[in-house]
């Protein structure tokens, strides 16, 4: 089992827990959205050292992933960027 902590940017910042189990897993978003990369990087590197205390588990251990610290992955690995509108944005247009 592992459960991974990463930062994505939508517009803005969001911090999302991932967690595999075997054949099965689930991503979920954490709180609210972050305006900038720096609160979001904080906020999911607390979560996922609270999660890695309350499992038990010694630091490195590899049962909790920590985000990445650089922006660039919060654009996703080797995805590209993911996009997500509101009901309220205009899609198309000058941005």
């Amino acid at each position: 089992m592992t459960i991974e902590y990463r930062v994505k940017r939508v517009e803005r910042f969001i911090v999302t827990r991932h967690g595999d189990h075997g054949s099965t897993g689930s991503t979920r978003q954490i709180g609210k959205e972050f305006d900038h990369f720096e609160t979001a990087y904080e906020v999911a590197t607390a979560l996922a050292r609270a999660e890695q205390e309350r499992l038990g588990l010694p630091p490195g251990d590899g049962g909790v992933i920590f985000p990445s610290a650089a922006l660039e992955d919060a654009r996703g690995f080797t995805r590209p960027l993911e996009t997500y509108h509101s009901s309220n944005d205009q899609i198309g247009g000058d941005l």
